[in-house]
């Protein structure tokens, strides 16, 4: 069997000592990277340091410092790129800089390989560290597949996927205009609607170190700092529903947000003003919203 090669992007943005834990976690799979590519976004925490340092002595390290936080999304559309442009890795596997791979992590994603049919990626079974499934990064189910007997997904969380090179190269890179949120559920989407089967791979785990165990929720957010970045999910949403499902979705997703906006209405919440402009703002970019999707070409 040829040698399979894989590169793994990891997008950081200050949270060094995250990053060296999730950077020895894949140096030391037992399915051995080809290249490991951190896109540094702009990291104020002596990250930059500690990679110049381990350029020295890890010589398959590739690191692209960015002059300014482009968010998640961003940092993996230059990951992508990176992968297709300045390597000859067949399959690229990618995650955040908090998120901890076991030893066999990506062996168990490799041994999963359909070998009859082209797919659109493998996703790991992502946990808390307390073990339990990490409720952010459940993938979206649609039942068992018969021939590779593998559980067959629509989407899931950009923490640990494998991606085929074919596959990029047909659907293009993430949409960077997204910033953050709702990147890896739009560009999942855009796969299986290509026309391209995905899998969730349970043996292969994942520590997914978020601060909690909770999904994103507006009303509960306690954290004023934080209340922009809804702003970017309902915007991202309302985009995805209004192309990928149509009028349907957009309608759907407008009612929600207005569902929403009344619950947060009568509820306590603090900051409630700010919460409910964020989300009309959102809502309402997200109508004309029209993002440029990046297709591969050769550089």
């Amino acid at each position: 069997m040829k040698k399979i090669r894989v590169d793994c992007v990891i997008v950081t943005y200050n949270r060094l000592s995250l990053l060296k834990e999730c950077f020895k976690a894949v140096l030391n799979q037992k399915y051995k990277v080809n290249n490991i590519i951190v896109v540094n976004n702009n990291s104020t925490d002596n990250t930059e340091e500690f990679l110049n340092e381990r350029m020295t002595d890890t010589i398959n390290l590739k690191v692209v410092n960015m002059k300014q936080n482009l968010g998640g999304a961003g940092g993996f559309n230059i990951g992508f790129k990176y992968f297709m442009n300045k390597s000859n890795g067949n399959y690229l596997w990618i995650m955040d800089d908090d998120a901890i791979p076991h030893e066999d992590t990506l062996l168990e994603l490799i041994n999963k390989i359909p070998q009859a049919k082209p797919f659109g990626f493998l996703a790991s079974n992502v946990k808390w560290i307390d073990g339990k499934p990490a409720v952010m990064n459940k993938p979206m189910k649609i039942g068992r597949d018969s021939n590779t007997n593998l559980i067959k997904i629509k989407s899931a969380s950009f923490v640990s996927l494998l991606f085929p090179r074919d596959v990029i190269k047909d659907v293009g890179y993430p949409i960077k205009d997204f910033f953050i949120w709702g990147d890896d559920f739009e560009y999942c989407t855009r796969i299986t609607q290509a026309g391209y089967k995905s899998y969730f791979v349970k043996n292969s785990t994942i520590v997914h170190k978020i601060y909690k165990n909770i999904p994103p929720n507006i009303i509960k957010e306690t954290d004023k700092s934080r209340i922009k970045r809804y702003f970017y999910e309902s915007r991202n949403l309302v985009y995805i529903f209004k192309k990928y499902y149509r009028s349907i979705g957009l309608i759907r997703e407008i009612l929600r947000y207005c569902f929403i906006c009344l619950k947060l209405i009568f509820s306590n919440t603090r900051y409630k003003l700010k919460k409910i402009g964020y989300i009309i703002k959102g809502t309402v970019a997200g109508i004309t919203f029209n993002p440029k999707i990046e297709k591969y070409y050769e550089e």
